[in-house]
């Protein structure tokens, strides 16, 4: 939700700021943007109650009234987890350099930056903006951020640029909550105490964003000059320009169908009976049943102390209830893939169970590159405007990726499964090395590095084997071999 620089300057001038900011906070709580943050991080922690509050009515033939069913044992998963950290993992596996090595600009930022920036990139993934406030500590610039549960932009009218916020938050206390209004001159903590004849006070202090002091030896600090940054030191930081993210109806839509999937089986597998008895031709009443049930089950026999009737041959059929787990598993796959698809990530176990070469992970993981790529984009926009209103200027950011063709683990386990299916090993690795790691290997004369002890006659062979197997993977015809290594 959006407010507009007029309206706060209208509660100001009416004397109405304290009432305005409540009706703005209200108002916001119960917007979609704050109902889809708190939605998003339920569905993140494995908190969402969608599926234990979800009743279904099934209306039995000959009855005018629904029978109301509800799954008693219900099972989530962390599949939201997982498409959100991730692409998160892939951008901030090694730590990023803003500037020059020699002078890196994140030293002046505090020593856990990094660690903080991974949590941030989560949560803009998740909410799909938040708000980094640049606050000065004991001398030291951090980054403090701010999400749409806790925070409220106030745009101008007519350009739509972020200049003023409001920030809420509640203690242990019920009775006291706080609400900061950030504006370019500075900002106004307001606490709200409500006594229990339900009587509202508003404490309001002053405050500007950059003060210089001194402290005595007696601890007493004696403020000597305050200033401000000149414009708002808070800055949007999107997922993407239309501010979509990950938690889209899309995706939050499978996440439910799957989970749905998983709960209906073993509800229906616990409340239904895995073995079935049908008695034929025993008289008696239920607990007679149950006691030719309980012998079997524990001697293996029917007895023949009960009454059998004179009319008809007595036994016992046992059935065994079959659950369609196949079914299910391929229910839950489908899901899945098409999950991973709408998010934009790499489904690893896709790859390791399908088809496994170089070219193939390559295309798999290209969504999950671009997606990366356009988050290093909105990052490096959001960092940039930060170092501006840290005097410094525009920097450099450099990222290192882990790319998936690069990760080790995946390297040995892909490796593996293409050994284990009749694949040499020269070629396994050859495969899944790049083009270029291989031209370099051969050059070099590293026979080891393609996982194979070979005299340099075999790796001009090798090298055609490689160039056809890749040529094949994308229709084309393989050239012929190159220039002998000897030569």
């Amino acid at each position: 939700m959006q407010l507009l620089l007029s309206q706060l300057n209208k509660a100001k001038q009416s004397g109405d700021l304290h009432e305005w900011l409540d009706a703005s906070i209200a108002n916001h709580q119960a917007s979609e943007i704050y109902r889809r943050a708190v939605e998003s991080d339920a569905f993140y922690t494995n908190r969402n109650r969608t599926l234990p509050n979800l009743t279904m009515e099934i209306t039995v033939e000959g009855s005018m009234t629904p029978i109301t069913v509800k799954a008693d044992n219900v099972i989530t998963s962390n599949l939201f987890r997982r498409i959100v950290n991730q692409p998160v993992a892939t951008m901030l596996f090694n730590p990023i350099q803003i500037g020059d090595i020699e002078n890196d600009i994140k030293k002046t930022l505090g020593k856990n930056f990094d660690e903080n920036l991974e949590i941030a990139q989560s949560k803009v993934s998740r909410h799909t903006v938040i708000y980094g406030f640049l606050n000065l500590v004991n001398g030291q610039h951090q980054i403090q951020y701010f999400t749409v549960k806790e925070f409220i932009e106030i745009v101008d009218d007519r350009t739509s640029e972020l200049v003023a916020g409001i920030r809420f938050w509640t203690t242990g206390d019920s009775n006291t909550s706080y609400i900061q209004l950030y504006e370019v001159e500075g900002y106004t903590e307001v606490e709200k105490t409500t006594d229990e004849r339900g009587n509202v006070t508003y404490t309001e202090t002053q405050h500007s964003y950059l003060t210089e002091s001194i402290q005595f030896p007696d601890g007493e600090r004696q403020i000597l000059s305050t200033r401000n940054y000149g414009r708002l030191p808070i800055v949007a930081w999107e997922s993407d320009p239309d501010r979509i993210g990950k938690f889209t109806d899309a995706i939050k839509m499978k996440i439910l169908m799957y989970e749905l999937v998983d709960t209906l089986y073993i509800d229906e597998f616990i409340k239904t009976k895995v073995m079935q008895y049908r008695f034929t031709g025993f008289g008696g009443n239920v607990d007679d049943l149950m006691f030719q049930k309980a012998m079997i089950e524990v001697l293996g026999i029917v007895t023949s102390e009960r009454e059998i009737t004179s009319h008809s041959q007595s036994g016992v059929d046992i059935t065994s209830v079959d659950f369609p787990y196949q079914a299910k598993e391929k229910i839950k796959e489908g899901l899945k893939n098409d999950l991973y698809e709408d998010a934009d990530v790499t489904n690893i176990h896709a790859i390791i169970g399908g088809n496994i070469v170089a070219t193939a992970i390559r295309k798999a993981s290209l969504a999950e590159e671009n997606d990366v790529r356009l988050m290093q984009g909105q990052f490096r926009k959001f960092m940039n405007e930060i170092l501006e209103l840290m005097g410094v200027g525009e920097q450099e950011i450099k990222f290192v990726n882990r790319n998936l063709t690069g990760d080790d683990e995946v390297q040995a386990r892909i490796v593996k499964t293409l050994v284990d299916s009749g694949v040499p090993e020269e070629i396994a690795w050859a495969n899944y090395l790049t083009d270029k790691e291989v031209q370099r290997a051969l050059e070099l004369r590293d026979i080891k590095l393609l996982g194979a002890d070979v005299e340099i006659a075999r790796a001009n062979q090798l090298r055609q084997q490689i160039t056809e197997l890749r040529a094949e993977q994308v229709g084309m015809t393989p050239p012929n071999p190159g220039d002998n290594l000897n030569d």
